[in-house]
């Protein structure tokens, strides 16, 4: 329920922000500025509900957030993985308190991992176990080397 209005505030905070800017926007350059503002609050929003749905809680719930975030974001997901940057990548890297100074040693183990990692995160195949799952070893890497801010 929390998590259902958290996504109906946040995309309706979306619309607040972008749609009426747009229609007094006279050129291009403002449409680009609030199409990435627009960008940028969705995928954090989005990596939100990710970090949520590997947290501790109402397994229906974290395995619903999980599968929505993974299908919504597939491409980018297995982008990222496989670059070991991008915005899905800094997201979780922000949301997990990975240090800036060890964001490479996260990005390399993610990158180790990967191909578990993408086969868990296949959109064919997703189960609310497989995205549980997907996130669980997304943590586990951020925490392994002592990759954590404390």
């Amino acid at each position: 329920m929390l998590l259902n209005r958290m996504l109906i505030s946040l995309v309706f905070l979306m619309l607040l922000c972008v749609v009426p800017n747009s229609a007094h926007a006279q050129d291009a350059e403002a449409m680009a500025g609030l199409s990435t503002l627009g960008l940028t609050t969705t995928l954090i929003g989005l990596a939100g509900v990710g970090i949520y749905a590997s947290s501790k809680g109402n397994g229906d719930r974290r395995a619903a957030a999980a599968i929505y975030y993974l299908r919504q974001n597939s491409l980018q997901v297995r982008q990222d993985l496989c670059l070991g940057r991008g915005p899905v990548f800094n997201q979780l890297a922000v949301e997990l308190r990975v240090s800036r100074a060890k964001r490479a040693v996260f990005a390399r183990s993610l990158r180790k991992g990967r191909a578990k990692l993408l086969a868990l995160a296949d959109p064919i195949r997703l189960t609310p176990k497989r995205a549980l799952r997907f996130f669980s070893i997304v943590r586990k890497l951020a925490l392994s080397g002592a990759v954590v801010r404390t």
